[in-house]
């Protein structure tokens, strides 16, 4: 090549600059193209330090500027470069003298096509409280998205919801405003970074071929039964293995779909895609058709057209994303709801502080006609911890700008005309269902009421904090069975962040101390001489194992929380929130054995056990077994129990 053209080069690492200054700067024309205050990618070693060193190297004579904006109106335009110029040093850079300074623009249009305020200001007042989510899930159901629903209905008189995007914080703020838009009727869609082969659809219709391929395998059949798609029915495997070598796989699909599928769209849309693929292979057998996913995995998305989601483009409906999914993408209206969330650290990171801005940059210059910017106000007036401050709060204080004018959000409901349908009865109709020979552990335990914790309850002391006066009952299970999974998930999150994540939107928020202590101690506890879990790395651990096992003719089908292996020995663990008493002190050797006698606990650490015998046997040659753990957690006391392979 005699020129190279490397757009977005503020999203290029240390390394790949390296590659492409050793190979083109001397002997080639070398255009580097991209704005640094978008650099948003510090999470795959994007570094705006990269792209300054490159300018620096082609030198301050070599510098050009694009001067015109040609996707957003000039009312817009002249708002922004109000905003970004009141104060040139905004977007600091930390580890060098300075700062990345805005340059104002020119319209390259002349037209407006909403004719409204460019920008528009909404702001909540609240209390935080002592909740560390911010804003609280009360501020969102009762202020802020029924606010921007009301504005999406409004807009939708003009433009199209197709042009509406909402930017979020996050995967959950995304879900829980999707709920939200469905009770107003407003039709949405959630945009995901994925290619095909990295889709929900496409892994599950993988997993179905190899399982219809060998259905006696019990590893395949049991992937597939843990998936989305066959919901624990094992029967389906061998008639369309059947269906397949008779007419090959475009009925065995239309069987497949018709009689055995009960997701959601998106996984229906993933599947449909994935199956108009592999239909293209006339003749093809389950081994060809496996070939030729593998091939689409090992493709470049980049190059290869087929694995482009499909998705719902073209609908009609709102877009939903995080600012990193936004980048380089452009809407008529945008709300940057993203920009209010506050970040809980650790300790103050004035590197993240300088992401945040260029964050909040990216927001900022995704619309074409109109800006939403949220402001919300703690009435409490609490300081605001280091670090923690959300980019826009960021944002205000270093324009010192003030917000008194800054109104709180005052709007009607949107009412539409209701009309009424008188309601026919459906005709009635039977169903017959053939028995399931599936059950599990823990429909086959004790059904009776349990005697050992009423006897107890009333001596639980409900005015304090601990993990002894933690609400009792299977939702709290649940809430901290997820928080020791998305630990072992996100290894390098804080347990901190991770269990407010959690716990966001449940019943034990503000809890988030207590019990993030008492997975803090549990993890380092010493289960045996100076082994503790977390010391466990990464490929020595599996969670939220599933395994049929075989027995009395029925299949029994079990979880076990963690499955891990320690000096070339496996043991399962598994979580038990059960209250034993109000203290440390009541979890006893003799009160923990009542209540695993009571619970059947003991039985299904035999189960398990056997379970997990057959699975390692199949990987290890004489592999040992150490048993199971039960880990109690509001005690922090571990039973172990000896199971020999």
């Amino acid at each position: 090549y005699k020129v190279v053209i490397i757009d977005e080069f503020q999203d290029t690492d240390p390394f790949q600059w390296k590659i492409f200054e050793r190979l083109f700067l001397e002997k080639h024309l070398i255009y580097l193209v991209g704005d640094p205050k978008q650099s948003i990618y510090g999470f795959r070693s994007a570094d705006t330090y990269t792209y300054m060193q490159a300018a620096n190297v082609l030198g301050e004579e070599k510098k050009a500027f694009l001067d015109t904006n040609f996707r957003s109106s000039p009312q817009l335009i002249e708002a922004l470069n109000a905003l970004f110029t009141q104060n040139p040093d905004w977007i600091a850079l930390p580890s060098l003298p300075g700062a990345l300074n805005y340059h104002p623009v020119k319209a390259g249009r002349t037209e407006n096509k909403l004719d409204e305020s460019p920008i528009v200001y909404f702001g909540v007042k609240s209390e935080q409280g002592r909740l560390r989510s911010w804003p609280t899930k009360q501020m969102e159901e009762e202020k802020l998205f029924p606010y921007i629903a009301s504005e999406v209905i409004r807009l939708r008189e003009k433009i199209e919801f197709a042009d509406i995007a909402v930017l979020v914080k996050d995967r959950f703020q995304a879900q829980r405003l999707q709920l939200h838009f469905n009770q107003w009727k407003i039709p949405s869609a959630i945009k995901r970074t994925l290619n095909l082969a990295e889709s929900r659809g496409f892994i599950a219709m993988e997993m179905l071929l190899m399982a219809t391929a060998q259905p006696e395998k019990e590893s395949l059949v049991r992937a597939v039964l843990k998936g989305p798609l066959m919901e624990g029915d094992l029967n389906p495997f061998f008639s369309l293995k059947q269906l397949f070598l008779e007419k090959g796989f475009a009925p065995f699909f239309a069987e497949f779909i018709s009689k055995h599928f009960h997701a959601n769209h998106s996984l229906y849309l993933e599947l449909r895609q994935t199956a108009e693929i592999l239909m293209q292979a006339h003749k093809a057998g389950l081994e060809e058709l496996l070939h030729l996913m593998y091939e689409l995995k090992s493709s470049d998305p980049e190059r290869d057209p087929r694995l482009k989601l499909q998705g719902e483009e073209g609908e009609d409906k709102v877009q939903i994303m995080t600012t990193f999914a936004s980048k380089g993408l452009e809407f008529e209206a945008v709300f940057a709801l993203g920009m209010a969330s506050r970040h809980w650290v650790d300790e103050l990171d004035e590197e993240k502080q300088a992401e945040k801005m260029r964050q909040l940059y990216v927001a900022f210059t995704r619309a074409r006609e109109k800006l939403y910017i949220p402001q919300l106000f703690d009435i409490a007036k609490k300081p605001i911890l280091p670090g923690h401050a959300s980019p826009i709060e960021l944002f205000f204080k270093q324009r010192s700008m003030p917000t008194h004018w800054i109104e709180e959000i005052s709007f009607k409901p949107y009412l539409e005309e209701k009309k009424t349908t008188p309601l026919i009865q459906p005709p009635a109709f039977n169903l017959h269902f053939e028995p399931e020979y599936l059950t599990s552990f823990s429909s086959m335990a004790k059904s009776h009421a349990s005697t050992f914790l009423s006897d107890r309850f009333h001596t639980q002391d409900l005015t304090k904090k601990t993990p002894h006066t933690l609400p009792l009952g299977a939702e709290t299970g649940t809430v901290i069975h997820a928080v020791f999974e998305t630990h072992f998930q996100e290894r390098a999150i804080p347990l901190e962040q991770v269990t407010l994540e959690v716990l966001s939107g449940t019943h034990l928020e503000g809890w988030e101390e207590v019990i993030a202590k008492m997975v803090k101690e549990i993890l380092k506890m010493p289960l045996e001489g100076d082994f503790c879990l977390d010391t466990l790395k990464e490929g020595e651990y599996v969670q939220e194992m599933e395994f049929l096992f075989p027995q009395n003719n029925q299949l029994i089908k079990g979880f076990a929380d963690l499955v891990f292996k320690q000096s070339d020995t496996f043991y399962i663990l598994d979580w038990k929130t059960n209250w034993i008493g109000d203290s440390d002190n009541a979890y006893t050797e003799e009160n923990i054995h009542l209540a695993m006698k009571e619970h059947d606990y003991y039985l299904q650490a035999r189960l398990y056990g056997e379970a997990i015998k057959r699975y390692v046997k199949r990987l290890y040659t004489n592999p040992q077994f150490g048993g199971a753990y039960y880990v109690f957690v509001r005690g922090k006391k571990a039973v172990h129990i000896e199971i020999s392979i």
